[in-house]
């Protein structure tokens, strides 16, 4: 440990950036769970298709 509680490290624009938390309170960011971003998300961490949410016609479809 290095002694970063309270920052968020991550990569921005090839640089190593660290944000105080305190930056960050009051922000939220949404991802569309039908979008692109949240594909290549899903696609790359092995996540299946639907986890908790059922496709739009699943709840008119009859019972097999």
């Amino acid at each position: 440990m290095a002694g970063k509680s309270g920052m968020l490290i991550g990569n921005r624009h090839r640089h190593i950036v660290h944000v105080p938390m305190k930056a960050l309170a009051g922000r939220s960011n949404f991802v569309n769970a039908d979008g692109g971003l949240w594909f290549s998300v899903r696609e790359n961490t092995g996540q299946p298709q639907y986890i908790g949410r059922l496709p739009d016609d699943a709840d008119t479809a009859e019972p097999q």
